[in-house]
């Protein structure tokens, strides 16, 4: 993990905000699976919504998404770094380590804010900072103290627990029913116990 704050983050943010094309290190998502644009749709227009940002005043939409380019005012920005050669279990190890650190913030009277739209511009990032080629730059993370404004508060809502679970083909839902099912595979009336 790389850390910057102070002048240093600003020269980072002067970099980050430039013109230019960004420069990811890992695929960026252009097209969203289709099972996935509902809750991206639905945060991205509640956001707006509490924001006051009219979905074609295009202006406004650019000058927010620069926010997070400038960490939203945030005086230290971390970027996680993750090994090439783990390749998807890096995600998972990094998952684990920004929760960590988020939590630990939080405990500790700070705010944080994850963004993935960072890992966009690597080249910038990598200008500030001595990163090994194999390392590749998965997500920013601001840190400092959270502000009044409401869009500390936004929640777009989570799924249910139902909508995050993958069942197995052919499964109707309760242990009741599956031991059922199971007994009367095995001949129920055999001595099949329910365990």
């Amino acid at each position: 993990m790389a850390v910057r704050r102070g002048s240093a983050l600003k020269k980072l943010v002067g970099l980050v905000t430039r013109k230019g094309m960004p420069t990811p290190d890992v695929a960026v998502p252009m097209k969203y699976p289709e099972e996935l644009k509902p809750a991206r749709q639905a945060t991205g227009f509640g956001l707006c919504r509490l924001l006051g940002i009219s979905r074609d005043d295009y202006a406004a939409r650019n000058a927010q998404m620069r926010r997070s380019y400038e960490f939203f005012g945030a005086p230290v920005a971390s970027f996680v770094f993750v090994h090439r050669g783990l390749g998807m279990y890096a995600a998972l190890d990094a998952g684990v380590f920004i929760q960590s650190l988020m939590l630990s913030a939080h405990a500790h009277g700070l705010g944080t804010c994850a963004q993935a739209s960072l890992a966009v511009w690597a080249a910038p990032v990598r200008e500030r900072f001595k990163v090994p080629a194999h390392y590749k730059l998965l997500v920013g993370v601001a840190i400092g103290f959270a502000s009044v404004h409401p869009v500390n508060n936004y929640n777009p809502g989570r799924l249910p627990i139902e909508g995050l679970l993958l069942a197995p083909s052919g499964f109707n839902g309760s242990r009741r029913a599956r031991l059922a099912e199971r007994d009367q595979d095995a001949g129920a009336g055999e001595g099949v116990g329910h365990g």
